[in-house]
C-alpha cells in the first residue's frame, strides 16, 4: 500500500511549483517592464497631445467647410415663401391631375400622383417646422432619407409617363425648382446648426489640450480664443448678411498655424521617446518570448501530473455515473488511487450496488401492486357504469356528474397500472410485438382523427404534411399508434388557444420519420435529456401540463423494440418536436 497523500496537498504542491516559477519570471521583468513604463509615461501625453492637434485640425475644415456651403445656399431662408411654394405646387397637381382624369387611357399615374404629392407635401411641411422649430440637422435627415428619395423619383416618373399620356402642364422641373425652394430653406439652417455643434467639439477639444499642456503654455487658451473669434465672425455674417472673407480668413490661419506648430514641436519631442520605447519594447519582447516558453514547459509538466492524478479516476467516475443514469447498475470501478477519489470510487460502487438493490425492489413492488389494484378497479368502474345506468334507481343531474367525474379518475388510474404494467413486461423482456403490413397514410391519418375534436375543443391548428402517398410498413399498429397518441397528447397538453400543431411524416434510407411540431411553451435544455425517464415531469405553468409521466417512456421502449430511436428538440418560449423514427421492413426488429 503506498502512502496515502491527500488530494489537496498534490494540488497544493503542483501549484506552488508553478507559482515559484512564475515569481522569478515576474522579477526578471519588472526591472525592464519599470524602464519601459518610464518611456511610455513620458511619451503618452505627447502622443495625445498630437491626436488633438491633429482632430482639432480636422473640426477646423469642417467648421470651414459648414460656412462655405452656408454661404453657397444664399445665407437666408424665408419660411413663408417656402410655404407658399409647396401650397402653390399643391394646387397645380391638384387642378392638373383633375382636368387629366377627364381624358381617356390608363390612369395609374394619375392615381399615384394624387397619393404621392400631397404625401410629398406633407414630408416638407413638417421638415421646415422641424427645421426652424426644433432641429435643422433632423430636418436635413427627413427630407434626405431613402424614403422621401424613393417617393421623389416616383413622383418624377409618374409625372413624365402623366406628360405622355394625358398631356399635363405639371412636370418635372417644377418638381426640380420645389426641392431647390425647400433646400434653400432647410440647408442656411442646417449648416449653421452644424457650425454651432463643431464649434462647441472644437472647444471642448482645445480645452482638453490645456489639461494635458503645461500651465505655463499660452497656446492652448489662444487656440480656444480664437476659435470663439471665428464664432462671433460667423455669427455676425449670418445676422448682417455681409461676408467678411479677409478677416475670416486671417482667423482661421492662425488657428491653423498654431495646431502646425503644435504638432511640428510634439512630433520632433516624440521621435527621441520612441526611439527608446522601441529598444525598451525589443529587450522586453525577447524576455517575454522566452520566459513564456519555459514557464509553459514547466507549467505543462506540472499540470499533466496534476490531471492525470485526478482527472482520469473522475472520467471513469463520469463514465460509470452515465451509465448508472441509464439504470446498468450492475457496472464497477476499480480503485486507482490512494486518496480521497479512491474513497470516492469505494463509496460509488457501495451505491451502485444499494441502487440496483432498490431499484429490483421497485419493479417488484410496481408489478404487484398495480397487478392486485386490476380486479378491485374494474369492479368498481363496473360499480359506477350500473349506476350510470340507473340498474339501482334514477339517478340525479348532480349524482350523474359525480359519477361522470368518478369514471373519468377511475379510467385515468386504470391507464396509469397498464401503463406500469406494460413498463414493466418491456424491461422484463415479456413485452410481444405483433407485426403486420400497415398502410401508413391511412394509419396516420386515423389516429389524426381520435384527437379532432380535442383540437377544435382547444382551438388549436392542426397541420398534416405526409411526404408520400402509397407506403407500406411492417410494424405493430396498435404500439405504434400509442405512440402516435402520446406524442400528440404531450403537445396538446403545452399549448394553448391560437397555437398549431403539426404532424410531418417521410421516409429516409428506408426508414418512416414522424415528427410532431407545436409552438407551445417549449422545454428548458436542462431537462430535454431527461423527459423520456420514467415518472418524469417538466414542470409546466399551467394545470394542463400534468401527467404520470410515463407516457415518454413507454414510447421510448416501444421505439426500440421496433429497432428504431425516439428525440426531443425544444427552444423554451417557441415550441418543442417530438420525432422518432422505425425501418420500413422489420427484419431488424425485437420481440416477434
Amino acid at each position: 500500500m503506498h502512502r496515502r497523500i491527500p488530494i489537496a496537498l498534490k494540488i497544493f504542491f503542483g501549484f506552488t511549483v508553478i507559482l515559484f516559477f512564475v515569481l522569478i519570471g515576474n522579477l526578471v521583468f519588472l526591472s525592464q517592464l519599470t524602464k519601459l513604463d518610464n518611456v511610455i509615461r513620458s511619451t503618452s501625453s505627447g502622443m495625445y497631445r498630437v491626436a488633438l492637434s491633429q482632430q482639432l485640425r480636422g473640426k477646423l475644415r469642417q467648421q470651414r467647410s459648414s460656412r462655405a456651403l452656408y454661404n453657397h445656399f444664399g445665407g437666408s431662408a424665408d419660411r413663408s415663401k417656402t410655404e407658399a411654394t409647396l401650397r402653390q405646387f399643391g394646387q397645380i397637381a391638384t387642378e392638373e391631375i383633375k382636368k387629366a382624369r377627364k381624358s381617356k387611357g390608363e390612369r395609374s399615374a394619375l392615381d399615384s400622383l394624387s397619393v404621392e404629392i400631397p404625401r410629398f407635401i406633407e414630408i416638407s411641411r413638417r421638415a421646415t417646422r422641424l427645421a426652424e422649430d426644433s432641429s435643422a440637422t433632423a430636418a436635413n435627415a427627413l427630407i434626405s432619407s431613402n424614403e422621401t428619395k424613393a417617393l421623389i423619383n416616383s413622383i418624377r416618373a409618374n409625372l413624365l409617363e402623366a406628360g405622355k399620356k394625358h398631356n399635363i402642364d405639371l412636370g418635372t422641373n417644377d418638381l426640380a425648382k420645389l426641392l431647390e425652394s425647400i433646400d434653400l430653406y432647410i440647408k442656411p439652417l442646417f449648416y449653421i446648426e452644424r457650425f454651432s455643434l463643431e464649434n462647441r467639439d472644437f472647444l471642448a477639444g482645445a480645452e482638453s489640450l490645456a489639461v494635458l499642456s503645461r500651465p505655463s503654455n499660452p497656446v492652448p487658451g489662444l487656440i480656444a480664443s480664437l476659435s470663439q473669434e471665428l464664432d462671433s465672425l460667423f455669427r455676425r455674417e449670418i445676422e448682417t448678411g455681409e461676408v467678411n472673407s479677409h478677416i475670416w480668413d486671417s482667423v482661421y490661419s492662425a488657428l491653423n498655424d498654431t495646431l502646425e506648430n503644435i504638432l511640428v514641436t510634439e512630433l520632433s519631442a516624440l521621435g527621441v521617446t520612441l526611439e527608446q520605447s522601441h529598444r525598451a519594447v525589443s529587450i522586453t519582447r525577447q524576455l517575454d518570448t522566452w520566459g513564456t516558453l519555459i514557464l509553459l514547459v514547466f507549467g505543462l509538466l506540472i499540470a499533466y501530473w496534476i490531471a492525470n492524478k485526478i482527472a482520469s479516476p473522475i472520467g471513469k467516475l463520469r463514465v460509470a455515473t452515465n451509465s448508472a443514469s441509464r439504470g446498468e447498475w450492475d457496472k464497477r470501478i476499480e480503485r486507482s488511487t490512494n486518496d480521497e477519489i479512491g474513497d470516492l470510487t469505494d463509496d460509488f460502487n457501495t451505491m451502485l450496488v444499494e441502487l440496483g438493490k432498490l431499484d429490483e425492489m421497485k419493479s417488484r413492488f410496481l408489478a404487484s401492486i398495480t397487478h392486485d389494484l386490476k380486479s378491485p378497479i374494474g369492479r368498481v368502474r363496473g360499480n359506477i357504469a350500473n349506476l350510470q345506468d340507473g340498474l339501482l334507481g334514477p339517478v340525479s343531474g348532480g349524482q350523474a356528474e359525480l359519477l361522470n367525474m368518478m369514471a373519468r379518475d377511475v379510467d385515468k388510474l386504470s391507464r396509469l397500472i397498464h401503463d406500469i404494467l406494460d413498463l414493466q413486461k418491456i424491461k422484463a423482456g415479456a413485452f410481444k410485438l405483433d407485426i403486420t403490413k400497415v398502410n401508413v397514410k391511412k394509419f396516420i391519418l386515423d389516429s389524426l382523427e381520435q384527437h379532432a375534436t380535442v383540437f377544435l375543443e382547444k382551438g388549436i391548428v392542426m397541420g398534416v404534411k405526409i411526404g408520400f402517398d402509397e407506403l407500406e410498413a411492417q410494424f405493430d399498429q396498435r404500439q405504434i399508434d400509442r405512440v402516435l397518441d402520446n406524442l400528440i397528447t404531450n403537445a396538446l397538453k403545452y399549448t394553448t388557444n391560437g397555437d398549431k400543431i403539426i404532424i410531418d411524416a417521410y421516409t429516409e434510407e428506408r426508414n418512416l420519420i414522424v415528427k410532431v411540431f407545436d409552438t407551445g411553451i417549449g422545454i428548458p435544455k436542462e431537462h430535454i435529456d431527461k423527459v423520456f425517464g420514467e415518472f418524469y415531469q417538466v414542470e409546466g405553468k399551467t394545470k394542463a401540463a400534468k401527467g404520470t409521466g410515463l407516457g415518454l417512456a413507454i414510447s421510448k421502449q416501444i421505439i426500440e423494440a421496433h429497432s428504431g430511436r425516439i428525440w426531443a428538440d425544444s427552444l423554451p418560449g417557441s415550441g418543442t418536436c417530438f420525432a422518432f423514427s422505425i425501418p420500413i421492413c422489420n427484419g431488424g426488429m425485437r420481440f416477434e
